[in-house]
């Protein structure tokens, strides 16, 4: 068996050579942001051309936040001595002189920082910053997190995700005390029965359909989750609790205009609700949750197949 070969040192330019051949484009900046070089980085379907750095400071090609943010970045790195990974999205409309020769519209990438044992040639301290486009991966993240968001069975958001969108809105209306917002909860009627009868495919597919209707019937404005089992909830972005409760009767004759019809066997759905105005001492989800579930509670005692809210009259027993 022959042993390994003796092989020379690599001289200067064939490591020019392979670092130029980088699919993914290596910066050497310095600690006060200047560009010193910029190596590699050939793949136009992933960055634009990057040549035109060299020289430059990052506060002449970003806005000065976003230089401000990667002179940090830089200057951790320099006195720790060790490796920072950041993540950042931009666009090449934020870069100042940038040629546009690359993909459009806003990008996420992925930084490596780390120092270099050796001073540039100006004699100040530098890193190379290897950047990674990472855009695919954080397209997939966010398909992911969609998914997850969504109630497996009838598509429409989960409880987590419907009660942490709630939330975001009462955030959002609070300070501006703009209140103009109806919360309700609904639940089937006689659910148990009809998977009792028919079954829990049957169910299910039960479940679907009131989910559809209420999509179609309650229009895009409003946010609809599944909070478990047969019950829902729904936001309405409405000044009048009138018509919260008007919409929540349509579709109550929705449902009963168009039943669910399985093997010739036509299933009527039919629910019960309670719907409250959002009011200014209205912290959390929980306090819109629960003086909805109070009214929700009384449409049922009142017989179900009801719509309930704040001084209500059950006018079928009057």
């Amino acid at each position: 068996m022959s042993g390994p070969r003796d092989i020379a040192p690599l001289d200067i330019g064939f490591l020019e050579a392979i670092v130029r051949s980088l699919p993914d484009p290596v910066m050497v900046l310095d600690e006060n942001g200047l560009y010193v070089a910029v190596l590699g980085g050939e793949e136009r379907s992933r960055y634009d051309s990057t040549a035109f750095l060299v020289g430059k400071s990052i506060y002449d090609v970003l806005p000065r936040d976003r230089a401000d943010g990667f002179l940090a970045e830089i200057r951790q790195v320099l006195a720790s001595g060790q490796m920072h990974i950041h993540e950042y999205s931009l666009s090449a409309d934020d870069v100042e002189g940038n040629p546009h020769d690359g993909p459009r519209g806003v990008q996420w990438f992925q930084g490596r920082i780390a120092c270099i044992d050796a001073p540039s040639p100006t004699g100040t301290a530098c890193v190379a910053w290897v950047i990674v486009n990472i855009s695919e991966r954080k397209q997939l993240e966010e398909r992911l997190k969609l998914i997850a968001q969504r109630d497996g069975l009838t598509g429409v958001l989960t409880r987590r995700a419907f009660l942490d969108l709630v939330e975001v809105h009462m955030a959002e209306v609070q300070p501006a005390h703009d209140l103009g917002m109806q919360f309700s909860m609904l639940d089937l009627d006689h659910f148990k029965a009809v998977n009792d009868r028919f079954g829990h495919l049957v169910g299910d597919a039960l479940l679907q359909h009131v989910a559809a209707t209420m999509v179609e019937e309650l229009g895009g404005s409003a946010v609809i989750g599944r909070l478990g089992g047969e019950e829902f909830g729904v936001l309405l972005h409405d000044r009048d609790l009138g018509n919260a409760v008007a919409h929540l009767q349509a579709l109550q004759q929705a449902l009963r205009s168009r039943p669910l019809v399985i093997a010739g066997e036509s299933i009527e759905a039919r629910f019960s609700a309670g719907v409250v105005s959002m009011a200014e001492d209205d912290r959390t989800p929980s306090d819109l949750m629960r003086r909805a579930d109070r009214l929700l509670y009384e449409a049922k005692a009142a017989g179900r197949d009801r719509v309930a809210y704040p001084g209500w009259v059950d006018r079928r027993h009057r």
